[in-house]
């Protein structure tokens, strides 16, 4: 029975010795999903990614992509996987990594190797040996192999790691690209600002458990504030004060706190009734660090 889910958790657990790295794990990842799999360090997801891999054997439950056992080497076709650590030889350069990986997989061909790598600005370096380029360099070419051509599911495992700004910039619009041109994502990050603007869902696992699974929206809340986006933010905030309100001024925008019984309407008539220009105004949400902190630190389960 076909699903629909790229990848499929049913009542997954797996220990190792004392230490409970999954329980009772249920999760589902749509085809052409991007789901971000969030956690502190040892919440189980590294091991939820061996095991979907089949690098890591189960204690019990079911493991599938595509509704095939994930332990059948037939069902990782078309799946890519990058590791958070990633090693190659100092005397081999990408072009001979790359060959050597085709003969295996057989999924990708030079020019498109060559074309994700000019996307992620190290098209220059596919003949250079590894050992003569920098961390930053070796994780963008890390990227362009594990991803080069059009991969059905592509796992990541902290994709940015060791990368500066631009480079961070460059992995995400590629991952982003992946995502729109329907490749399945499952990325783990711990730059939750970064997996805002590539993701759709998250979920939050704790101490091995699922505690949370939804989209961005519906698991960020309303914050119980409202942001006005006007050229002049501070006049508008002496206006609003003035009128009763709380304000503060926030990258730009001003930030008004809606006190009990108050409504964005009644926000946006003070706003105009000030005389100051804005063009938009809307209310405020939860960013993914604060539910973040509200699922992980306080505890709280989304999950039945």
């Amino acid at each position: 029975m076909n699903t629909g889910n790229a990848i499929t958790f049913r009542g997954v657990s797996k220990s190792y010795g004392s230490v409970r790295a999954l329980v009772d794990l249920n999760l589902e990842i749509p085809e052409g999903s991007a789901m971000a799999v969030l956690g502190e360090n040892g919440a189980g997801k590294t091991t939820l990614i061996r095991v979907v891999l089949g690098l890591a054997s189960r204690d019990s439950g079911w493991a599938g992509i595509r509704d095939t056992d994930s332990r059948d080497h037939l069902a990782r076709r078309k799946v890519r996987y990058l590791p958070e650590r990633v090693q190659f030889p100092e005397w081999a350069t990408p072009n001979d990594v790359f060959r050597h990986i085709e003969r295996v997989r057989r999924e990708a061909t030079p020019a498109d190797f060559i074309d994700r790598a000019n996307e992620l600005q190290c098209g220059d370096l596919l003949g250079r040996k590894f050992g003569k380029m920098s961390k930053g360099q070796r994780q963008r070419l890390a990227l362009a192999l594990a991803t080069s051509g059009r991969p059905d599911i592509a796992i990541l495992d902290e994709p940015s790691s060791g990368l500066d700004p631009m480079g961070r910039i460059l992995v995400r619009k590629t991952v982003a690209r992946l995502a729109s041109g329907g490749t399945t994502i499952l990325l783990c990050s711990h730059l939750l600002g970064e997996v805002e603007q590539v993701c759709t869902h998250a979920a939050f696992l704790n101490k091995g458990r699922l505690v949370a699974n939804d989209s961005l929206e519906n698991l960020s809340r309303f914050t119980g504030a409202a942001e006005i986006q006007t050229p002049e933010p501070g006049r508008m905030v002496e206006e609003l004060c003035a009128a009763g309100f709380s304000c503060r001024t926030e990258q730009g925008s001003v930030i008004a706190v809606l006190s009990e019984g108050g409504t964005i309407a009644g926000l946006a008539a003070a706003a105009a009734d000030s005389g100051v220009s804005f063009t938009g105004i809307q209310m405020k949400r939860e960013t993914l660090e604060d539910v973040f902190m509200r699922v992980t630190e306080r505890g709280e389960q989304l999950v039945p």
